[in-house]
């Protein structure tokens, strides 16, 4: 899904990490049985940019791993901006068995901690969440929400990160409605 890896996208990028028994060996740690646990909550030996938790929230939406773009080719001046080429979307193995984690991410926007998303025009799917940042100026954890839309057939995916923001429902949470917002608005102009 693309997590610990460049996404491709067609601006310089870090590469994060998901972190395994053998990478942990070799910095000197020690993995233990707890360690496979809580990764798999996205915490633990992890480490990515928004645009990679951007990118496994739509292959998790869709069942395909896409690289992102940003830059527009022009191919002439009376012509409208087309988006730049990339890679062909890439299905998932396992695209066919996503539809609890999916559920559970309506969920999040229905009963759950991203509920302030529940009145867009159309169903999100959602996750919050807090990462851990000793850096932080206030000394807060960082404020996480990724999120993909319209939930029955997904074409954007988001993530918002905010700094010591606290938890990700109450700070990123309302950044991510006004893209949706946005998205909403003025969708056919976008797609």
């Amino acid at each position: 899904m693309g997590v610990g890896v460049p996404t491709g996208i067609d601006v310089d990028e870090v590469a994060g990490e998901l972190g395994t028994p053998e990478s942990t060996k070799k910095k000197g740690g020690t993995w233990y049985s707890a360690s496979s646990v809580i990764l798999g909550i996205g915490q633990g030996h992890i480490t990515v940019t928004p645009m990679q938790a951007a990118r496994f929230t739509a292959a998790l939406a869709t069942g395909q791993v896409v690289t992102p773009r940003l830059a527009l080719d022009f191919a002439a001046p009376d012509q409208p901006a087309a988006p730049a080429p990339a890679p062909p979307p890439a299905p998932l193995p396992f695209a066919g068995v996503l539809g609890p984690v999916r559920e559970g991410m309506r969920q999040v926007t229905l009963n759950g901690t991203a509920t302030l998303l529940k009145d867009l025009p159309f169903g999100v799917l959602a996750k919050t969440g807090t990462a851990e940042d000793p850096s932080t100026p206030n000394g807060d954890t960082n404020a996480w929400i990724v999120a993909a839309a319209p939930a029955e057939d997904p074409s954007i995916a988001i993530a918002v990160l905010v700094r010591g923001g606290g938890h990700g429902g109450e700070t990123a949470g309302p950044v991510a409605k006004a893209a949706l917002q946005y998205f909403a608005a003025h969708r056919t102009e976008l797609q």
